[in-house]
This record gives structure tokens, sequence and C-alpha cells, in this order.
């Protein structure tokens, strides 16, 4: 079974989209907005009833009833890390599995390639972050 990597584990990739895209809402939104991430759904107060949704941007019904409580960039940034998540998942499937090192990851905002041990990369945070400036790197190391 082909399986996606994110910092929580690994996933059948319709499941990793669905965890990933509630981990998206509760990193750019930690506050919770009017949701929470919990597990893979998003749970809160939306008109004064109580939610339970689960974050799949490809349902239009779903995915306006996330964005009714951001703003139009919020959702915008919502919907990109959710996006990038995907984009990343289908990476992990076509990569060439290796088994030292760190492995293919979504880390809740940035994909990272396969790294050998002793190897320090980076990359630059995500412009969906807020207050992110460009010259803002994120690292990953792995050492034997």
């Amino acid at each position: 079974m082909d399986l996606c990597r994110s910092r929580e584990g690994l996933f059948p990739p319709p499941v990793f989209n669905l965890h990933a895209c509630a981990d998206c809402y509760g990193y750019l939104y930690p506050s919770g907005k009017p949701l929470r991430s919990m597990l893979g759904v998003l749970v809160g107060q939306i008109r004064n009833v109580t939610e339970v949704i689960v974050p799949d941007i490809r349902n239009a019904s779903r995915r306006m009833l996330v964005c009714s409580g951001l703003n139009s960039d919020e959702c915008l940034r919502w919907t990109a890390c959710c996006l990038s998540a995907d984009v990343c998942c289908r990476e992990q499937l076509t990569a060439t599995r290796t088994k030292d090192g760190c492995p293919h990851t979504w880390d809740g905002f940035s994909c990272w390639s396969a790294t050998p041990h002793d190897r320090l990369v980076e990359q630059p945070c995500p412009t969906l972050i807020p207050h992110a400036l460009p010259t803002d790197v994120v690292l990953q190391v792995k050492y034997d």
C-alpha cells in the first residue's frame, strides 16, 4: 500500500490529505479562529452550531464551511497549504525510497525530500506563513 509521511506518521493519500488540511488550519490559526484541529478533523462553532468538519478541500461545501470563519486571504493560505501537502504526498509516492537518512516528509508547512545521514538541508519558509520573511529558512538535519 502506498503511504505518505507527515510529522504525525504514515497514511494512505486520502487520509494524509485530510490530516494535513486539519493540521494546516491548526498551524496557521493556532488560536483556533472558530475551529480547532483534532485528529484529522476540524471542530468548533459555526453560526452557533458545533460542527465537526472533515477538511476536504475538493469538496466545495466543506471548503466553504471551513472558510466561512476566515477572511479571503486566510482561506487562500489554508487552501494553499492543503494543496502543497497534496503535492508533497504525490512526490513521496513517486520518489525513490531510501533506507538511510531522513525520509521524504511533510512537516505541516514544507515538503522535505529524503535526506542522507549527517546532512543539513534548508529551504525558505513558505510564503503562506504570516510574518515570515523571504530570508527566513527552516532546517532539517538527520544524524546517525
